[in-house]
């Protein structure tokens, strides 16, 4: 009796989710993107209405209180790695994203780890885990409807921008890059025949500098990727040049002198670069103009 007590009383609760839910597609569809930011896969989800002839702001999203910065179901991020918003650190996992909008001052973007709500309505903000101020940009063109882009700055930084009539959110975060950066170079290079071991030192020396972050890691790495290279004993040429090779571990050493301000030395390492016989590296299409540019600006901060 108590088992058949317990199905009836489930039984409304199952009619209204089956009622909520319905048949017809909701008028606010249902929207998704996702984008890799370095190593950091990220996730955005939302229904998405449109302006419609209505005026929003102010209006249908009230100033000064909590919106579900989208319609139905709440907006949600997800983010495949630990990331950093507003100097917070955010672990991996998803969250409900909402607004609240002000006339007057800044608006607020929160991420709340409630991400499984509808709407609002159950909006717990102890359960906020970042709020960030934010200045509205103004639009140019109408967001007829609201929707929602993942940008890459670098393989650090990324945001998440929220368009709708003649407003732009954005939301900036950073990602772990270098930490996960350092396990995949000595991961990776374990895992490599004895060969092709210096590609991934090489590599991360290069993307570090890129990056100006921890410079001295990237010369450690770019002296491990030469020794390596040196004791090289077999070489296949049918994959990538030797030669290649050695002007992209020249290359890099002379981005990292510049990286110290021995510009002179960086100059000297380029110009070693330019006069190597048979220099794949350099002649490279894609590679020869980065090179001559980076090579005029050295040049005028030491005439200075």
């Amino acid at each position: 009796m108590k088992n058949i007590a317990l199905l009836f009383a489930l039984v409304p609760a199952f009619i209204f989710a089956q009622y909520n839910r319905g048949l017809i597609p909701r008028a606010s569809a249902e929207k998704g993107i996702s984008q890799k930011i370095g190593y950091t896969n990220v996730e955005a989800r939302w229904s998405s209405p449109s302006v419609k002839g209505r005026k929003i702001w102010g209006e249908l999203v009230a100033y000064d209180q909590i919106w579900r910065a989208g319609a139905n179901a709440a907006t949600t991020l997800e983010f495949g790695t630990t990331v950093h918003i507003n100097k917070t650190k955010i672990e991996a996992g998803k969250y409900a994203l909402f607004v609240i909008p002000s006339l007057h001052h800044g608006w607020t973007l929160i991420l709340n780890s409630d991400h499984a709500q509808w709407g609002t309505y159950n909006y717990d903000p102890t359960k906020d885990v970042v709020r960030v101020n934010v200045i509205p940009r103004r639009r140019m063109a109408i967001a007829e409807d609201l929707s929602m882009s993942i940008d890459q700055h670098s393989f650090i930084h990324g945001s998440v921008t929220l368009s709708w009539e003649f407003i732009d959110l954005i939301l900036p975060f950073e990602t772990d890059f270098v930490n996960t950066l350092k396990a995949e170079v000595k991961a990776k290079s374990d895992e490599a025949l004895d060969n092709a071991k210096w590609a991934t030192y090489l590599q991360g020396a290069d993307y570090l500098e890129e990056l100006n972050v921890e410079i001295e890691l990237a010369k450690t790495w770019l002296n491990q990727a030469e020794k390596m290279f040196k004791a090289v004993k077999s070489w296949d040429d049918r994959y990538v040049s030797k030669t290649y090779v050695e002007g992209h571990l020249l290359w890099v050493h002379a981005k990292l002198l510049a990286r110290s301000g021995e510009y002179i030395q960086a100059l000297e390492a380029a110009e070693k670069l330019k006069n190597m016989k048979n220099n794949d590296f350099y002649s490279r299409s894609f590679n020869q103009p980065k090179v001559d540019s980076m090579v005029d600006n050295w040049k005028s901060i030491v005439k200075k």
